[in-house]
């Protein structure tokens, strides 16, 4: 029988043999003194047994593969574990071994499809950085710790995971179109979501822009407090629950902010350095406190040495443009043109005052108060029209009587009719104020040494440094 099959095959091709060299042909030609076994044909291929492997980890339908046996499995995902695709396979003495181009074990330029997340990967199995390279050159580096370089073979420090190096060009470029953040990053430890560094005067370590008219170019969020931004747009929104944003400026005369608004260009500081400088054509500096009652104020300001007014600020029913201790005064020259100051008379109560002249006509004048001035001040039996009179000529003297909300008279002593001029000064309780709804903006009539704030609470929390080693570059490329 198996002389019949080896005459059979002979029928059509020639078996030649060359010592232990065997060739197989239908030309006669003798086996390559390199090849054990040397197949030669033009039209024709070498036909692998085809078998079903039932899993990779597993002989399957073979008994006691040989290690280097291979075959072509014609099992398809899915019916077999752990097997993707059909293909080649050869037993490495434990496991069936897909063929680079078979199996699913590759990657396919022109894409996989049937991948398994955490059996299926590109990458390195050991401790070896993985390399991307584009015209021969290294583009990006997987470090074994996980960590990322572009352009660089290591990163900027032992706790970054993404770090590029550039020249001029932009380290980081996101593009968002949706509602999405451009770039986004997140750190669940002590490290930065999203640093940037540059050496460059003229760079830039974080930019952000945002296209649209109503868009916000930077958004931060912390103390896992929720988002808040403009609904027309903003360079930059920041929320905290109770710190929204934290600058500092580590120079003796440095400057923390420097902003300029309504089209201002140029952000003027003083050379002294502040916490903050702001700029704009008809507004510097915008303050507001929106909590109605008692309380609430525009800005504070203090020297932390004792001094400290409040602007904008409502108490007891009272509104107040300043309200703080100190005095209320204005620089003027001396005659040396030295600055010196002129101060303000204060009072216990809210009072408005007038001034003017009068004539006595036969001893009597009648003087009519402006009707502006009129408007704002109160005068009853609680609050009555405090005046003082002047004379500029000789007479008996005058007194002050008939006094209104609208004017007084004044007349000469023991019916005199003396026709001299006089000067007169008024002071008057300030009539409460209200709103244009009718509802009270503030009490000042009845006031007399209101409630007076103290000093608000200073929230002196120091600041936290960051390791600036950390972000430094090891390598700039």
């Amino acid at each position: 029988m198996k002389k019949s099959i080896f005459i059979l095959a002979a029928s059509f091709t020639t078996l030649c043999s060359n010592a232990q060299n065997v060739a197989i042909s239908n030309t006669n030609a003798a086996p390559n003194a390199s090849a054990m076994l040397d197949i030669v044909s033009t039209s024709s291929g070498l036909l692998i047994p085809r078998v079903a492997l039932t899993a990779l980890n597993a002989s399957g339908p073979v008994a006691s593969p040989a290690t280097s046996l291979l075959v072509y499995n014609t099992a398809t995902a899915g019916t077999t574990p752990n097997i993707v695709t059909p293909g080649f396979y050869y037993w490495d003495g434990a496991k069936w071994v897909a063929f680079m181009g078979s199996g699913g074990r590759d990657w396919s330029l022109v894409g996989n499809a049937g991948t398994t997340v955490g059996t299926n990967f590109l990458g390195t199995t050991d401790a070896v950085a993985l390399a991307l390279n584009t015209n021969a050159t290294e583009r990006m580096r997987v470090l074994s710790t996980g960590q990322v370089a572009i352009n660089s073979t290591t990163t900027f420090g032992t706790s970054t995971l993404f770090s590029a190096a550039t020249g001029n060009n932009d380290a980081v470029d996101g593009s968002a179109a949706g509602t999405g953040a451009a770039v986004y990053g997140q750190n669940t430890g002590t490290g930065q979501g999203v640093s940037g560094l540059t050496n460059n005067a003229n760079g830039i370590a974080l930019y952000g822009l945002n296209l649209s008219t109503t868009g916000t170019a930077v958004f931060g969020i912390g103390q896992n407090a929720g988002g808040y931004s403009s609904t027309t747009g903003s360079g930059a929104a920041f929320s905290g629950t109770s710190i929204g944003m934290v600058a500092n400026a580590s120079s003796a005369t440095g400057t923390a902010i420097r902003v300029g608004g309504q089209g201002v260009l140029t952000y003027p500081a003083l050379a002294a350095g502040s916490g903050g400088a702001f700029a704009g054509t008809s507004f510097g500096v915008y303050g507001i406190g929106n909590t109605v009652g008692n309380g609430n104020t525009g800005g504070y300001f203090t020297n932390g040495s004792g001094s400290y007014a409040y602007v904008g600020f409502t108490l007891g029913g009272t509104a107040y443009k300043i309200n703080g201790v100190g005095a209320v005064s204005t620089i003027v020259k001396d005659t040396k043109n030295q600055s010196v100051n002129l101060y303000c008379p204060e009072s216990p109560e809210v009072l408005f005052q007038d001034f003017g002249t009068g004539v006595l006509v036969n001893g009597v004048a009648h003087i009519n108060m402006d009707e502006t001035f009129a408007k704002n001040i109160t005068v009853n039996e609680k609050h009555p029209l405090r005046v003082i009179i002047q004379l500029e000529g000789d007479c008996k003297g005058v007194f002050v009587t008939n006094k209104t909300q609208t004017g007084f008279d004044v007349k000469e002593l023991q019916g005199g009719n003396s026709n001299i001029s006089f000067t007169w000064f008024v002071s008057a309780n300030r009539a409460d104020a209200y709103n244009e709804d009718g509802s009270l903006f503030s009490k000042f009539e009845n006031v007399r040494f209101g409630e007076a704030p103290g000093k608000a609470a200073i929230l002196d929390e120091k600041a936290v440094r960051v390791k600036t080693t950390e972000l430094k570059p090891t390598e700039n490329k």
